[in-house]
Protein backbone atom coordinates (compact mmCIF):
# COMPACT_ATOMS: atom_id res chain seq x y z
CA UNK A 1 0.00 0.00 0.00
CA UNK A 2 2.83 2.35 0.90
CA UNK A 3 4.55 1.61 -2.41
CA UNK A 4 1.35 2.40 -4.31
CA UNK A 5 0.95 5.70 -2.47
CA UNK A 6 4.59 6.60 -3.09
CA UNK A 7 4.31 5.86 -6.79
CA UNK A 8 1.09 7.88 -7.02
CA UNK A 9 2.67 10.83 -5.25
CA UNK A 10 5.75 10.77 -7.51
CA UNK A 11 3.54 10.51 -10.61
CA UNK A 12 1.44 13.50 -9.52
CA UNK A 13 4.58 15.47 -8.70
CA UNK A 14 6.05 15.05 -12.18
CA UNK A 15 2.71 15.71 -13.83
CA UNK A 16 2.33 18.99 -11.92
CA UNK A 17 5.87 19.98 -12.87
CA UNK A 18 5.02 19.44 -16.51
CA UNK A 19 2.01 21.76 -16.38
CA UNK A 20 2.98 25.33 -17.17
CA UNK A 21 0.93 28.09 -15.63
CA UNK A 22 -0.54 30.39 -18.24
CA UNK A 23 0.90 33.87 -18.01
CA UNK A 24 -1.37 36.74 -17.04
CA UNK A 25 -2.16 39.02 -19.99
CA UNK A 26 -2.35 42.81 -19.79
CA UNK A 27 -3.67 45.19 -22.44
CA UNK A 28 -3.05 48.93 -22.82
CA UNK A 29 -4.52 51.57 -23.08
CA UNK A 30 -7.46 49.25 -22.18
CA UNK A 31 -8.54 45.73 -23.05
CA UNK A 32 -11.46 47.19 -25.01
CA UNK A 33 -8.88 48.62 -27.45
CA UNK A 34 -8.31 45.06 -28.70
CA UNK A 35 -11.93 44.07 -29.38
CA UNK A 36 -11.56 44.90 -33.06
CA UNK A 37 -7.98 43.94 -33.82
CA UNK A 38 -8.24 44.05 -37.62
CA UNK A 39 -6.23 47.29 -37.71
CA UNK A 40 -3.63 46.26 -35.15
CA UNK A 41 -0.13 45.20 -36.15
CA UNK A 42 1.99 43.36 -33.57
CA UNK A 43 5.62 44.18 -32.95
CA UNK A 44 7.63 41.65 -30.93
CA UNK A 45 10.24 43.56 -28.95
CA UNK A 46 12.44 40.51 -28.43
CA UNK A 47 13.08 40.40 -32.18
CA UNK A 48 14.37 44.00 -32.31
CA UNK A 49 17.91 45.16 -31.55
CA UNK A 50 17.61 48.85 -30.74
CA UNK A 51 15.40 51.93 -30.67
CA UNK A 52 16.30 53.00 -34.21
CA UNK A 53 15.01 49.70 -35.60
CA UNK A 54 11.86 49.95 -33.49
CA UNK A 55 11.08 53.44 -34.78
CA UNK A 56 11.59 52.32 -38.38
CA UNK A 57 9.11 49.45 -37.94
CA UNK A 58 6.57 51.64 -36.14
CA UNK A 59 6.80 54.24 -38.88
CA UNK A 60 6.14 51.61 -41.58
CA UNK A 61 3.07 50.42 -39.68
CA UNK A 62 1.72 53.93 -39.09
CA UNK A 63 2.25 54.92 -42.72
CA UNK A 64 0.23 51.82 -43.69
CA UNK A 65 -2.72 53.23 -41.72
CA UNK A 66 -2.38 50.56 -39.06
CA UNK A 67 -1.89 50.81 -35.32
CA UNK A 68 1.24 49.26 -33.81
CA UNK A 69 1.04 47.03 -30.75
CA UNK A 70 4.18 46.26 -28.78
CA UNK A 71 4.21 42.71 -27.48
CA UNK A 72 6.65 41.69 -24.75
CA UNK A 73 6.72 39.78 -21.49
CA UNK A 74 8.47 39.04 -18.23
CA UNK A 75 8.54 35.81 -16.23
CA UNK A 76 4.93 36.09 -15.04
CA UNK A 77 3.02 38.20 -17.55
CA UNK A 78 2.47 39.08 -21.18
CA UNK A 79 1.93 42.68 -22.26
CA UNK A 80 0.25 44.16 -25.32
CA UNK A 81 0.73 47.89 -25.55
CA UNK A 82 -0.85 50.04 -28.25
CA UNK A 83 1.55 52.88 -29.04
CA UNK A 84 1.29 55.90 -31.30
CA UNK A 85 3.80 57.02 -33.89
CA UNK A 86 3.34 59.84 -36.41
CA UNK A 87 3.85 58.72 -39.99
CA UNK A 88 6.91 60.46 -41.44
CA UNK A 89 5.03 60.96 -44.72
CA UNK A 90 2.21 62.89 -43.10
CA UNK A 91 2.10 66.56 -42.20
CA UNK A 92 -0.87 66.16 -39.87
CA UNK A 93 0.59 65.81 -36.41
CA UNK A 94 -1.79 66.37 -33.48
CA UNK A 95 -1.10 69.18 -31.04
CA UNK A 96 -0.81 68.64 -27.30
CA UNK A 97 -0.95 71.04 -24.38
CA UNK A 98 2.28 70.99 -22.39
CA UNK A 99 0.51 70.03 -19.17
CA UNK A 100 -0.97 66.93 -20.84
CA UNK A 101 2.45 65.54 -21.74
CA UNK A 102 5.44 64.14 -19.90
CA UNK A 103 8.55 63.31 -21.90
CA UNK A 104 10.72 60.31 -21.08
CA UNK A 105 14.15 60.57 -22.64
CA UNK A 106 17.35 58.74 -21.67
CA UNK A 107 17.05 58.41 -17.89
CA UNK A 108 15.07 61.62 -17.41
CA UNK A 109 11.45 62.76 -17.24
CA UNK A 110 10.71 66.25 -18.57
CA UNK A 111 7.60 67.94 -17.21
CA UNK A 112 5.63 70.78 -18.80
CA UNK A 113 8.69 72.28 -20.48
CA UNK A 114 9.81 73.56 -17.08
CA UNK A 115 11.92 71.03 -15.25
CA UNK A 116 13.59 67.64 -15.46
CA UNK A 117 13.71 64.80 -12.93
CA UNK A 118 15.41 61.41 -12.93
CA UNK A 119 13.53 58.34 -14.18
CA UNK A 120 13.73 56.88 -10.67
CA UNK A 121 11.07 59.46 -9.70
CA UNK A 122 8.58 57.85 -12.10
CA UNK A 123 6.18 56.75 -9.35
CA UNK A 124 5.56 60.28 -8.11
CA UNK A 125 5.47 61.87 -11.56
CA UNK A 126 3.17 59.25 -13.07
CA UNK A 127 0.64 59.60 -10.27
CA UNK A 128 0.46 63.35 -10.86
CA UNK A 129 0.33 62.86 -14.61
CA UNK A 130 -2.51 60.32 -14.51
CA UNK A 131 -4.76 61.55 -11.70
CA UNK A 132 -3.29 64.89 -10.58
CA UNK A 133 -4.82 64.68 -7.07
CA UNK A 134 -3.80 68.22 -6.13
CA UNK A 135 -4.77 69.75 -9.49
CA UNK A 136 -1.26 71.04 -10.19
CA UNK A 137 -0.91 73.28 -13.25
CA UNK A 138 2.09 71.32 -14.56
CA UNK A 139 0.07 68.13 -14.96
CA UNK A 140 -2.98 67.06 -16.93
CA UNK A 141 -6.43 67.75 -15.55
CA UNK A 142 -7.95 64.95 -17.63
CA UNK A 143 -6.51 61.44 -17.95
CA UNK A 144 -8.14 61.01 -21.36
CA UNK A 145 -5.79 63.71 -22.62
CA UNK A 146 -2.63 62.67 -20.78
CA UNK A 147 0.15 61.24 -22.97
CA UNK A 148 3.68 59.99 -22.42
CA UNK A 149 6.17 60.91 -25.14
CA UNK A 150 8.99 58.39 -25.26
CA UNK A 151 12.34 58.85 -27.02
CA UNK A 152 15.77 57.24 -26.91
CA UNK A 153 18.97 57.44 -28.90
CA UNK A 154 18.95 55.18 -31.97
CA UNK A 155 21.50 52.73 -30.55
CA UNK A 156 19.66 52.43 -27.22
CA UNK A 157 19.31 48.66 -26.67
CA UNK A 158 15.84 47.14 -26.84
CA UNK A 159 16.35 45.31 -23.55
CA UNK A 160 16.72 48.68 -21.82
CA UNK A 161 13.61 49.98 -23.59
CA UNK A 162 11.74 46.95 -22.29
CA UNK A 163 12.98 47.62 -18.76
CA UNK A 164 11.66 51.18 -18.86
CA UNK A 165 8.33 50.15 -20.40
CA UNK A 166 7.89 47.45 -17.76
CA UNK A 167 8.59 50.02 -15.05
CA UNK A 168 6.01 52.40 -16.56
CA UNK A 169 3.43 49.60 -16.78
CA UNK A 170 4.11 48.36 -13.25
CA UNK A 171 3.62 51.82 -11.76
CA UNK A 172 0.58 52.45 -13.94
CA UNK A 173 -1.04 49.21 -12.73
CA UNK A 174 -0.55 50.22 -9.10
CA UNK A 175 -2.15 53.61 -9.65
CA UNK A 176 -4.93 52.25 -11.85
CA UNK A 177 -5.89 49.63 -9.27
CA UNK A 178 -6.52 52.35 -6.68
CA UNK A 179 -9.00 54.11 -8.96
CA UNK A 180 -10.86 50.94 -10.01
CA UNK A 181 -9.14 50.55 -13.38
CA UNK A 182 -10.54 53.73 -14.89
CA UNK A 183 -7.27 55.05 -16.34
CA UNK A 184 -5.77 54.90 -19.82
CA UNK A 185 -2.08 54.46 -20.56
CA UNK A 186 -1.14 56.28 -23.76
CA UNK A 187 2.42 56.30 -25.04
CA UNK A 188 3.68 58.05 -28.16
CA UNK A 189 7.01 56.85 -29.54
CA UNK A 190 9.06 59.71 -30.95
CA UNK A 191 11.86 59.75 -33.52
CA UNK A 192 13.09 63.15 -32.38
CA UNK A 193 14.47 64.23 -29.02
CA UNK A 194 12.61 66.65 -26.82
CA UNK A 195 13.28 70.31 -27.52
CA UNK A 196 12.41 72.90 -24.94
CA UNK A 197 10.20 75.77 -26.01
CA UNK A 198 11.75 79.06 -24.97
CA UNK A 199 9.30 81.68 -23.83
CA UNK A 200 10.03 85.02 -25.49
CA UNK A 201 10.88 87.83 -23.10
CA UNK A 202 8.18 90.30 -22.20
CA UNK A 203 8.37 93.56 -24.12
CA UNK A 204 9.94 96.44 -22.29
CA UNK A 205 7.75 99.40 -21.45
Amino acid sequence: MKKILSISFITLFFLSCGIKKEKAKFYYPKKSSFVDNSNLSRVYLDSIKNYEELIRILNEISCSNQTPVLKFNNKKSEFRLVVFKDCSESNNSPLYWNRNVINIQNDSIIIDNNFKVHFKNLTTVLKKHLINPNNENNFSANNKKSVIFYYQDGMFEMEKVKEQLLKIITEFNKINKKVENELNLKIKMSDKPYQSIKTPPLPKN
